[in-house]
């Protein structure tokens, strides 16, 4: 399932809500963060195509495209793999002169990225509540808050920074 950096950010918009500031003081970064762990049996090992045919827990059975940067070799049917994917949403102003930015980085058990959006606040509703933002290539997007009062202390024109991280790491389980 692909999602797309402007649902990202927005899910983090909705899910840590805007927080109040004062005049004189500056909201400080507000974050969430969540693990996953999959366990998944090996069915299969495409080398050739850099493909790995797995099962989960519930059955499902899916075919994982492995980046080229990863070896096969040491993965073969039948084994048992451990997938940690750690994620972490922050919502910050935006400081002077940031931009969207991504980087990602191959570890020895996995990888971890990153990806930040800056959002302009184009309007606020606290009747609904909602905000609209937009983002650098000019997208427009509108979302519900959970609590008005979270507008507070905002206004149309705030540069908002969104971050992404995404961390994954993959073990075979011992026998």
């Amino acid at each position: 399932m692909k999602r797309s950096i402007l649902t990202l950010a927005l899910a983090a918009l909705v899910g840590l809500g805007l927080t109040a500031r004062a005049e004189d003081a500056k909201p400080g970064t507000k974050t969430i963060t969540d693990t996953t762990v999959v366990k998944v049996t090996v069915l299969d090992v495409n080398a050739a195509k850099k493909e790995v045919t797995v099962k989960d827990e519930t059955g499902d059975v899916s075919v994982v495209e492995v980046p080229e940067t990863y070896k096969l070799d040491k993965v073969k049917a039948g084994d048992a793999v451990s997938l940690t994917l750690a994620e972490t949403l922050s919502v910050s102003l935006a400081k002077p002169g940031e931009q969207d930015s991504m980087a990602a980085t191959k570890t020895s058990g996995g990888g971890a990225g990153f990806v930040t959006k800056v959002l302009t606040i184009t309007a606020m509703d606290p009747a609904v509540p909602s905000v609209s933002v937009k983002g650098s290539q000019g997208n427009v997007k509108t979302v519900k808050i959970r609590n008005a009062k979270n507008l507070e202390g905002f206004k149309v024109g705030d540069k908002v920074a969104v971050t992404y991280t995404g961390s994954l790491s993959i073990a075979v389980d011992k026998k």
